[in-house]
């Protein structure tokens, strides 16, 4: 989003306003929506089942708050996500448009791939670590052992598929501006709470849809790691499938689950992560609008404490 320069405060106010707000916005809609995540990532991993079969499982084995083990570490997972998204596209948008003016489709997505990168390197091991506690119901620590085990790379596992998952933000917010600069030529106004709602939506859907094979290959590498190390008993033939899914290129193992299974495979769970993801950014889009205008008030008032 453009974020303009008001009163006093500078560019790095204002982005550090909106990405404070959307911090904050993230935390709340992925705790909210964490047990859909769950059943998604489950089901990514190769689980069997419907939603609610799945659902049940999680339920007989921790009871009904067992579907929200682990929310906290997502929930701050993706608030410093937003946080760092937002302030560095905002100031890589702003920098561009001072130089360069208006900026295109293309441009749009080459500053949110370099804003969504800023913030891998400590986001990522702890997604592989709640994926670990979604799909095989470990504690914490025993989930940081199990990965540890195999060195700080493994941390990482899975990370050369987001090379393309990375797209995925930029994607979904180059088409809410279009479609928005679309809508905005045929009236006067501001989009309403509704409309925004309405594009952000489809602009999140399109980028899930375009974007979800690379979730897919990145949740079963990161989940195959454990074949030699996981408390359960696995086949010998699991254990190689296993060990050949983590040695594959993010390419070859997209190429092998859609062989062996079908593109229903490559694409299983996608009503849930489309559902999840039409509601978090409806969820995140109200409280970012609702909570900025707090926050800049909040953040106005320190500075006025803290000032010499």
């Amino acid at each position: 989003a453009n974020i303009s320069m008001a009163g006093n405060t500078s560019q790095a106010f204002d982005s550090l306003v909106e990405a404070m707000s959307g911090a904050v916005g993230g935390f709340v809609s992925a705790s909210t929506l964490y047990p859909l995540d769950v059943v998604k990532t489950r089901m990514q991993a190769g689980q069997t089942g419907s939603y609610l079969d799945i659902v049940r499982l999680v339920a007989r084995e921790n009871g009904v708050i067992g579907l929200w083990k682990g929310f906290q570490y997502v929930g701050f997972s993706s608030a410093y996500e937003k946080l760092c998204y937002f302030y560095i596209y905002s100031f890589l948008l702003d920098q561009y448009q001072k130089r360069w003016g208006a900026i295109g489709p293309l441009t749009n997505l080459a500053l949110g791939y370099c804003a969504e990168w800023s913030h891998k390197p400590i986001t990522y091991p702890v997604d592989t670590i709640t994926n670990i506690i979604k799909v095989d119901n470990l504690g914490v620590m025993a989930a940081i052992q199990l990965v540890s085990g195999d060195g700080l790379i493994a941390f990482y596992r899975g990370l050369s598929a987001h090379t393309i998952g990375a797209l995925k933000p930029a994607v979904q917010y180059a088409v809410y501006e279009q479609i928005k600069q679309i809508t905005l030529s045929k009236q006067t106004k501001k989009l309403s709470a509704l409309q925004a709602f309405a594009l952000g939506a489809a602009a999140r859907a399109t980028a899930d849809i375009i974007m979800y094979p690379a979730r897919t290959v990145k949740t079963r590498k990161q989940s195959a790691m454990k074949s030699t190390k996981a408390a359960q008993v696995l086949t010998p033939e699991q254990i190689e499938e296993n060990q050949r899914i983590v040695s594959m290129s993010a390419l070859a193992c997209l190429l092998y689950i859609y062989k062996k299974d079908g593109v229903g495979a490559v694409y299983r769970g996608v009503e849930m992560e489309v559902g999840r993801g039409v509601l978090s950014a409806g969820l995140m889009l109200m409280i970012k609008e609702r909570l900025a205008s707090t926050v800049r008030r909040i953040l106005l008032a320190l500075l006025k404490i803290l000032a010499p």
